[in-house]
């Protein structure tokens, strides 16, 4: 039978000392019986992120302006159970704003499926409809073809005024 010899730890002068507990092992409590945790008093707690969106009465009048269809395909939005989102052609970061003439209704979602996903993936087809816009370009040139009950394929122009204007600003001389 091998004799056991407890467990030792190396000193700086090369000497063997055994180790020994230097106090009773505790058992912990669970989790559920902590206190909460809470923040140290030089943290300053986190905001809320604020919505940088069109407000509530921008979003009405873009609704009530495309006669809550979707520009680009026609689809009726605003019902329960559809997905719609309001699109900004010329993106916030590249210097886009909530102003009507920069806001369209497209069915769908950022994200999942839709119009929008199309704008959002940088589609070309959707760019030359005028769903997007590149930064260079103005929302104020730019037609959107509309594909709703407006007619297939018609060029309007939006107006600041939360409008459509059907010839192009500054052209009727």
């Amino acid at each position: 039978m091998m004799r056991r010899t407890p467990l030792r730890a190396k000193t700086p002068l090369g000497r063997y000392t055994p180790l020994r507990a230097t106090r009773a092992l505790q058992a912990r409590t669970p989790l559920a019986r902590t206190a909460p945790l809470r923040p140290a008093a030089s943290e300053k707690p986190r905001k809320t992120p604020r919505d940088t969106g069109p407000s509530r009465l921008v979003r009405s009048v873009v609704l009530e302006r495309d006669q809550y269809a979707c520009l680009a395909c026609g689809k009726p939005v605003g019902l329960p159970g559809t997905w719609w989102s309001i699109q900004h052609r010329l993106a916030r970061g590249q210097g886009g704003s909530n102003d009507l003439s920069n806001l369209v209704v497209l069915c769908g979602s950022a994200t999942s499926d839709g119009c929008h996903l199309r704008c959002e993936q940088r589609d070309r087809e959707m760019q030359a409809l005028g769903y997007w816009l590149e930064s260079w370009q103005s929302t104020a040139d730019e037609p959107v073809i509309v594909q709703s009950e407006h007619g297939s394929g018609v060029n309007v122009w939006l107006l600041p005024d939360g409008t459509y204007g059907l010839e192009a600003p500054g052209s009727a001389a």
